[in-house]
């Protein structure tokens, strides 16, 4: 047994947390949002599909795309983060990321990494970066080397399909594939600590089963989240209470 632990531990609380809407922001409903993140107010998103991933800067109180920049057809496009003034792109098969400067868009270079790239965010130090599994890995900001990994799970077990991360206040939040709730993580430790259920928003859903709650972005400067999913014609302004 790993370090000893046994298998008979006390489950963890894990709440379910309060929110209040607060209003929404129009959403390129052709967007395939892979990920979506603010930066001083500024807010950037990635989206997917071969041939029609491109990394955009959108106004926060319209929605309009600002500036894009495709990346290259044979890309999937996946999470994003930033650091800095540099934007950080995952690819979902190709095994590489991009890296953009913030302003210009310009491609500064790439990196390379084992298996596939879902959701990416940074607590300033490291990069967290998921897989569609129920593992995290920890990158190094310069050289994108792992660091370390852990486990996601709720109550002792694994959870799958985690996707897109955002980094919120000294815990992880992350979307999980075709479901409606955000979990709160303890990146200490990897446990689920708390559940968004955002199960109520945007109905009715667009005609696609890929239309999905993806997409998660703090702004700092107002404590609120902005979400959204794929092919989402809104984003939701929420405040957890």
């Amino acid at each position: 047994v790993l370090g000893g632990l046994s298998s008979c531990q006390p489950s963890l609380q894990v709440d379910e947390l309060k929110f209040r809407s607060e209003g929404t922001v129009p959403h390129d409903k052709e967007a395939f949002t892979q990920g979506f993140a603010f930066q001083q107010g500024r807010l950037f998103e990635s989206t997917g599909k071969y041939e029609r991933s491109e990394l955009r800067e959108l106004d926060p109180e319209t929605g309009a795309v600002l500036r894009r920049r495709a990346l290259p057809n044979e890309v999937f496009g996946e999470g994003l983060c930033l650091i800095g003034n540099r934007i950080v792109v995952l690819s979902w098969e190709n095994e590489t990321g991009f890296i953009f400067e913030r302003d210009t868009f310009e491609r500064l270079g790439t990196f390379s990494y084992k298996g596939e790239g879902w959701g990416l965010t940074s607590d300033g130090q490291a990069l967290y970066m998921s897989n569609g599994s129920s593992q995290i890995q920890m990158l190094d900001p310069e050289s994108f080397g792992v660091l370390s990994s852990f486990t996601v799970t709720r109550n002792g077990t694994p959870v799958a399909d985690l996707n897109e991360l955002e980094y919120v206040d000294g815990q992880l939040f992350a979307n999980v594939w075709h479901s409606d709730q955000i979990l709160q993580i303890n990146p200490a430790t990897g446990a689920v600590i708390g559940t968004l259920n955002l199960a109520g928003v945007e109905r009715p859903r667009p005609r696609d089963e890929q239309a999905v709650l993806n997409g998660i972005a703090w702004h700092e400067e107002s404590g609120r989240l902005l979400v959204t999913g794929k092919l989402w014609p809104r984003a939701y302004w929420v405040k957890i209470e």
